[in-house]
């Protein structure tokens, strides 16, 4: 997929220009702006910039295929997020799937949300409808509109988990387009079954990745502490959670679901995204390089052990491909402390989440 440079013009456009409501119901407000990061569009493109900035991240050889980051707000996970984002190149991806758990209520299987772009304060992420409508074909992968006149929504409307992401590779990619897949719980019933359901979400997607594909997993590790009814290492807990994130990360790079599995099922421990990092597992080839590059831990940054929740990004490169081709051309603009916001905020839309204390975005160090 290629991008001419007329429809580049008329992406940039709309995403600068365009009023909020202009797609009505099929634009997807943001629902996390002002709570897992700042809603003014200067001040949240100087702390991607920062978040970016600040992460010690190698430049690996290769072409990035796909990543693992987290998902949380800003002032606990952003320096996790931009070391997995650290040296993409503006243009380099044309297409970026993001596999995602839900954030606000249980699903079964998986979604993908009948809408035309999402929304930021930096501006719109026009969605792949023709990979979106290929995912749809699966029987496991449902569409789901947004609806801002209900109070319920749907499993899209307030899921902060793929929208955390997007500011990260608006500025570093500038334009492409989006592929967002909510997966849901995939365990129900016979463990065999899971398995088939994780290769068919696998096949679905392999339709639609190509090398100008990136694929970006969402997951959190460990969820240590009371209020998750997990919490068996007493005064040891950073020494205990970190064991149990190395070895779960280990598996993860090894893409050895199996081991993954029999070890949560050894030590009961917690993760969140772990049916789409079986899914990319699935979907990932056996020769790329799966390596590490930040890691850190609610409990290490609050200084509060009683309650943790562990970040890794992961990055699976092909050592034998080059990086793909830059494209300056579709840079994302540099916001000034004057821009206005061309989005508002979905109505009631605070999205749930985990109870760890979170710094307030706009007085991250």
């Amino acid at each position: 997929m290629q991008f001419s440079r007329a429809v580049l013009i008329v992406l940039a456009g709309l995403a600068l220009c365009a009023p909020a409501h202009a797609v009505g119901d099929r634009l997807r407000l943001p629902a996390a702006a002002g709570t897992y990061y700042p809603e003014d569009p200067y001040t949240l493109q100087e702390s991607v910039n920062r978040y970016i900035g600040n992460a010690s991240a190698p430049a690996l050889p290769g072409r990035l295929v796909a990543c693992v980051v987290p998902y949380s707000p800003y002032g606990l996970a952003g320096e996790v997020i931009g070391a997995a984002f650290k040296h993409l190149e503006t243009g380099q991806y044309d297409r970026v799937v993001i596999v995602a758990p839900p954030t606000n209520q249980e699903l079964r299987g998986a979604s993908v949300p009948d809408v035309d772009a999402y929304a930021t304060p930096l501006g719109w992420v026009p969605i792949d409808t023709a990979a979106v409508k290929k995912l749809a074909f699966s029987p496991l992968i449902q569409t789901t509109g947004v609806n801002y006149q209900s109070r319920s929504g749907g499993v899209h409307q307030k899921n902060a988990s793929i929208e955390v992401i997007l500011p990260f590779l608006q500025q570093k990619l500038g334009l492409f387009r989006l592929v967002p897949l909510v997966v849901g719980d995939m365990f129900e019933g016979d463990p065999r079954l899971s398995s088939q359901r994780f290769s068919v979400l696998a096949d679905a997607l392999r339709e639609v990745v190509d090398d100008r594909t990136l694929i970006v997993v969402c997951a959190h590790f460990t969820y240590y502490g009371e209020v998750f009814g997990y919490a068996p290492f007493g005064n040891e807990a950073a020494e205990g959670v970190r064991k149990l994130d190395m070895d779960l990360v280990d598996f993860v790079m090894k893409q050895d679901g199996a081991a993954m599995e029999d070890e949560l099922a050894r030590t009961r421990n917690i993760m969140h995204g772990r049916s789409g990092l079986h899914v990319l597992m699935d979907l990932l080839s056996d020769d790329l390089k799966g390596t590490m590059v930040a890691y850190d831990t609610t409990g290490r940054i609050t200084g509060r052990w009683e309650n943790s929740i562990s970040f890794a990004s992961i990055l699976f490169t092909d050592p034998n491909a080059p990086a793909n081709t830059a494209h300056p051309e579709r840079a994302l603009e540099a916001k000034t402390p004057n821009s206005p916001s061309i989005v508002e905020k979905a109505p009631e839309s605070e999205p749930a989440e985990e109870s760890v204390p979170a710094p307030e975005p706009e007085t991250q160090p």
